[in-house]
């Protein structure tokens, strides 16, 4: 006959040689609890508790009590999702027993408070009465912390927990948007974003999520180390090439820099208006409010040195067909279409066939879309080539990544003939960006060819075409700015630049005008 499946755990005291703990058994799976007591057999009764013969038979008994409590709500919490083994019990355990442990420390402040007010004298000084109050009002927000803990394990022992946890609406958020995210490294970075956050506040409710939570945000992101996963490298079988492999360490790293800061936070509030759109998803009670629009970045993020090409590099890179890989190739054509058209990386998943139309590209840019401005952008002979080569579908036939062309168009522009001469010396002169972290410079110096990213070609095209004397208005109508000013940082940069033009699109020959123009902003 077979043998019945039980439905509750064992969990009963455990003395192996002096040392006391409580052992958990469940269908053929074992715990055990860390030492609660050094307790010696004849102190021990048959039910496993300690005789009051032993000096501390109160504190190791109180253990053993609360300890069985615990892997008594441990197993139902595990028991609720169906999902019961020695690590989760172990997991599950330590982390109701932390909680127990806060909750205690809450409450023996609140008792050493209370006896303490009866010391007090009646008329007590104004100076005494408000540090006392914090304390009590620090007091109180702990135990409010340690009853929310209590609730939410109540809740999951009979199912009626619903996570309102930040990170896990940021889980759900990635999930039902996965489609758009057109490359996996993208879905990896919003990952290691998640984890980020998880780092910072992992029990974070998405309700309480507001300006002062984002400021906070900020401040430990740019006063804390970040860390790197490092992972074995082993040969895909599919591609012969190396992959990343099974996780070995973090490695820690620098704050991060203030361009990332933007970033996290942008994703963060994206996230909260995209729930508060639709209440539905969320929890019962669980009402998001505007606080998180009220917060803005103050900080620096670069000086606007982004390195570009001059118009002969862009010619001789275009020119280049002898490619060592094919990523290399695929990665320099959207390097080159980025260049003759001042796309962003993000916006070349919108080039479907459609988009041209009468000679011109027309796209209304990721970055811009809640304007609703479309740009612009004439065809040259490079944009042209790269169309045609790709059949007008870039998500369809091309990596479109950023992180890839921007690490395959450093490879292409580092290549070395068999004498180690430079195939593009230009690329190897020494050049310096400015970055920021909080409110201190980080600058960063390396050849032009490690400094170059795809924000590279959009500052390129812009460049050519003010040294083509292109008029302002005539560039916001390509690039899609709104605001002349954004130009104008970048026409006073090449205003004192001497060299030989070369028309690389082909521009009307424009008469120089004098810098600035007076444009509507």
């Amino acid at each position: 006959m077979a043998r019945p499946v039980a439905t509750e755990a064992t969990i009963t005291p455990f003395l192996r040689g002096d040392n006391l703990s409580v052992r958990w058994s469940f269908r053929g799976l074992k715990y055990r609890t860390k030492v609660l007591g050094v307790v010696a057999p004849v102190h021990l009764m048959k039910n496993g508790y300690v005789k009051n013969t032993h000096a501390d038979h109160i504190g190791i008994n109180q253990k053993i009590e609360q300890a069985q409590d615990l892997l008594k709500q441990a197993t139902a919490i595990l028991l609720a999702t169906g999902d019961v083994t020695e690590q989760r019990i172990n997991r599950e355990y330590t982390r109701l027993l932390a909680e127990a442990q806060a909750a205690g420390v809450a409450d023996e402040a609140v008792i050493k408070r209370k006896a303490a007010k009866k010391e007090q004298v009646r008329k007590i000084d104004t100076v005494v009465l408000i540090p006392s109050l914090q304390d009590e009002i620090a007091e109180l927000e702990a135990q409010i912390v340690a009853k929310r803990k209590a609730m939410v394990n109540m809740q999951k022992e009979h199912h009626l927990y619903q996570d309102d946890r930040l990170v896990t609406f940021l889980d759900r958020y990635l999930e039902r948007n996965k489609t758009k995210m057109v490359a996996d490294t993208t879905q990896r970075t919003f990952r290691a974003f998640i984890t980020t956050v998880t780092r910072f506040d992992a029990n974070a409710r998405i309700q309480d999520v507001g300006e002062d939570w984002l400021t906070r945000f900020e401040t430990w992101l740019t006063t804390t180390n970040s860390f790197r996963s490092i992972h074995h490298m082993v040969p895909n079988p599919v591609t012969g090439k190396m992959a990343r492999g099974a996780f070995i360490r973090f490695d820690e790293g620098t704050p991060r820099l203030n361009g990332t800061v933007t970033n996290y936070i942008t994703k963060i509030k994206t996230v909260l208006n995209y729930f508060k759109l639709r209440p539905e998803l969320l929890p019962v009670d669980c009402i998001l409010t505007d606080s998180h629009k009220r917060y803005s970045f103050e900080q620096p993020i670069s000086d606007g040195n982004v390195v570009a090409l001059e118009a002969d590099e862009l010619l001789q890179l275009f020119r280049f067909r002898d490619y060592q890989r094919r990523t290399h190739e695929q990665a320099m054509d959207m390097f080159l279409f980025l260049c003759a058209t001042s796309l962003r990386v993000s916006d070349l998943k919108k080039v479907v066939p459609g988009v041209v139309q009468h000679g011109s590209i027309l796209v209304t840019a990721r970055k811009t879309k809640k304007h609703n401005i479309k740009a612009v952008i004439p065809i040259n002979s490079i944009s042209a080539y790269v169309l045609e080569k790709y059949q007008y579908d870039f998500p369809a036939n091309c990596c479109i990544d950023d992180t890839l062309i921007n690490e395959r168009v450093k490879e292409v522009l580092n290549y070395q003939y068999p004498n180690h001469q430079y195939v593009f010396p230009s690329f190897q002169t020494m050049d310096t960006i400015v970055q920021y972290c909080g409110s201190e410079e980080v600058k960063t110096t390396d050849t032009r060819a490690n400094l170059i990213t795809s924000h590279s070609g959009r500052r390129t095209f812009i460049n050519l075409c003010l040294d083509a004397n292109v008029p302002l208005n005539n560039i916001m109508q390509m690039t899609g700015h709104i605001n002349v000013t954004t130009l104008m940082v970048y026409a006073d940069k090449r205003r004192n630049i001497k060299k030989n033009m070369v028309n690389v699109f082909g521009f009307t020959n424009y008469p120089q005008v004098p810098v600035p123009l007076q444009l509507e902003a």
